[in-house]
């Protein structure tokens, strides 16, 4: 009997840009830290201002989890300020998936802005990130986010389905959020690092924002998809079984 058969698996499948998914954490309502939402005319001085910050992250600038998770925090609540739908928006998306969009909204050095768009009840995969704190703001529909660390004595990820090490392994949820316009999550290099999304019945879309360190850091040295077991190990604990699967896309 097969893996999917005999266990039911959560999520399986692939992911053609990485780089480009993320969420978890920190989950903030529009309106964010004092004042009225930004509208566009706010968005290049906050472009410029964070642009800075992923200046310094690439120059090598020490980040510790605390620190990391105080950036993430700070980012989050800057997006929530922003208002949803007059967020600027990628020139172009491509199909990466069922029901799944991307394209790039700006590109500067270490900092990442990236529109993800989900038809009605579309997943996106669930996945690992290296070597990114990435925030995700909601813009328009909703989205359920969930998020897992992989527990002591998982083996290593590894993009090659070939080669990637099959065993079973337990990850821990550690996060969930419903993603609706103006709400916000996070993960960094260590926390909340696996993630998946599902949209609602009528789709979402997603503004995801990212910071590129130069080094992974404690977080995974390679990416991979997963198999996540529907059925809870630990139900109380929030505890499943999982595997890694490599990148399909590899």
């Amino acid at each position: 009997m097969s893996f999917v058969r005999s266990r039911r698996h959560l999520l399986r499948g692939a992911l053609a840009a990485p780089a480009i998914f993320a969420l978890s954490a920190c989950a903030s309502r529009r309106g964010g830290r004092g004042g009225a939402p930004i509208g566009p005319s706010g968005f290049d001085a906050w472009l410029d201002a964070w642009a800075e910050r992923g200046r310094a992250i690439a120059a090598g600038q020490p980040h510790d989890a605390r620190a990391e998770d105080a950036l993430v925090h700070e980012l989050c609540a800057s997006l929530s300020r922003f208002e949803p739908g007059r967020v600027p928006r990628a020139e172009a998306l491509t199909s990466f998936g069922e029901g799944l969009r991307s394209g790039p909204v700006r590109v500067e050095g270490a900092l990442l802005l990236v529109e993800l768009e989900l038809g009605p009840h579309a997943v996106v995969p669930a996945h690992n990130h290296v070597g990114y704190d990435f925030v995700s703001v909601g813009l328009s529909g909703e989205a359920q986010v969930r998020h897992y660390e992989p527990l002591a004595g998982a083996p290593a990820p590894d993009p090659d389905p070939a080669r990637v090490d099959g065993r079973v392994f337990q990850v821990a949820e550690v996060q969930r959020v419903r993603l609706s316009p103006g709400r916000c999550s996070s993960l960094t290099r260590a926390r909340a690092n696996i993630h998946w999304l599902r949209a609602g019945p009528e789709g979402a879309r997603v503004l995801d924002v990212g910071l590129h360190f130069p080094d992974p850091g404690p977080g995974p040295r390679q990416f991979s998809a997963l198999d996540i077991y529907l059925e809870a190990r630990d139900r109380e604990r929030g505890i499943y079984d999982a595997r890694w699967i490599g990148d399909p896309y590899r």
